[in-house]
């Protein structure tokens, strides 16, 4: 329960990294002829994670007893994002699982390439930031040996005023990541996330891997022999953003009536023209999984110029903080300092 609990809140327990690796192995070995059976069982010794472990072993029982591969990925407690038991559904729907795992072995790939970039330039502007506020504490614990002397004006002196100070920073960084993960997974509504995506840095990011992601998801299921309904559900759902989730269901519906997908997601108002211009074209020639591939690697390629473009953007934000606490500390100390002189000179007079 608790496990669950936590996947809710923070997404699949499985790291987009090691479930790259699985998924290339796993491809490998069915392409190689090698039964899921015996590959689930090599898993469960290999794996190092004794949760890991539990689940591989699981999935291995469950394919000894005639059960298929996505319903027993499914059964392992929110360990497997829902896109990766979707489309492993369909590649078991089609014959097509090797093929499906590899695919979405270079999809996660390329998300750990993201996610690398943007912590490889946030890493220095954060570490500088934690340094900040681990002075500002020793400060407020060395003026409260010196003499009970309030640096901050908040009454925080000596190890008591450490401790309250450090709780403060600890509660401020839980509450801002629940913040950023509610923002996300559309705790707040979807309100707070078309603001986001509106501002210039983070916005393009979300915007364009989410669409990236939409045009991959489409491009497979299509090319699987997916029906359109369904296919167009599984694109919407893929985004991981609940703007564009929650315009899923007037697409779906326009569907039901007969029309054709670039009128679908026209119709949502919040797919970007040249997105729905591109599959338009790709509809009337009758290329569309060729061409939303060729879209995805696109939209990729821009959510990848706007990481670097967001990273960029943090570190300066980070620093931004980094500044303000050093000059705010700066006319503390110098509001002390003339504090003292004036004292001085009241008591010499």
């Amino acid at each position: 329960m608790f496990e669950r609990l936590i996947c809710i809140i923070f997404g699949p327990a499985l790291g987009i990294r090691p479930l790259a690796a699985l998924m290339r192995r796993c491809g490998v070995a069915a392409r190689a002829g090698i039964g899921p059976t015996q590959t689930w069982e090599h898993e469960s010794r290999g794996a190092t994670s004794p949760r890991v472990r539990r689940y591989a072993e699981q999935i291995r029982k469950q394919l000894s007893d005639g059960d298929s591969l996505h319903r027993s990925m499914k059964a392992c407690d929110g360990l497997f994002p829902e896109l990766t038991v979707q489309m492993i559904e369909i590649g078991e729907e089609v014959g097509r699982t090797d093929e499906v795992m590899l695919d979405l072995a270079d999809y996660y790939d390329q998300l750990v390439s993201l996610r690398r970039t943007f912590l490889l330039g946030i890493t220095w502007p954060v570490i500088q930031l934690v340094m900040a506020i681990m002075i500002i504490g020793l400060l407020i614990f060395i003026m409260g040996i010196l003499g009970d002397i309030d640096i901050l004006g908040f009454g925080l002196v000596g190890t008591r005023g450490v401790l309250i100070y450090f709780t403060g920073v600890i509660t401020v960084g839980i509450v801002g990541t629940l913040a950023v993960v509610g923002l996300f997974r559309g705790w707040f509504g979807t309100m707070p996330l078309r603001i986001a995506l509106r501002i210039p840095a983070i916005g393009g990011y979300l915007r364009d891997s989410a669409l990236a992601r939409m045009a991959w998801t489409l491009a497979m299921a299509l090319e699987a022999g997916v029906d359109a309904i369904r296919s167009l559900q599984m694109a919407f759902d893929s985004t991981q953003n609940i703007v564009y989730q929650a315009a899923a269901p007037g697409a779906v519906q326009v569907i039901r009536d007969g029309r054709e997908f670039h009128e679908a997601l026209r119709n949502t108002g919040v797919i970007p023209h040249e997105f729905v211009t591109s599959l338009e074209a790709a509809e009337l020639a009758g290329s569309e999984s060729a061409s939303l591939l060729h879209l995805s690697e696109q939209y990729a390629q821009k959510a990848k110029t706007a990481s670097h473009v967001m990273t960029v953007a943090s570190g300066f934000v980070i620093w931004g903080m980094i500044a303000l606490i050093i000059i705010a500390m700066i006319f503390r100390l110098a509001a002390f300092y003339f504090g003292v002189l004036n004292e001085a000179v009241e008591m010499v007079q």
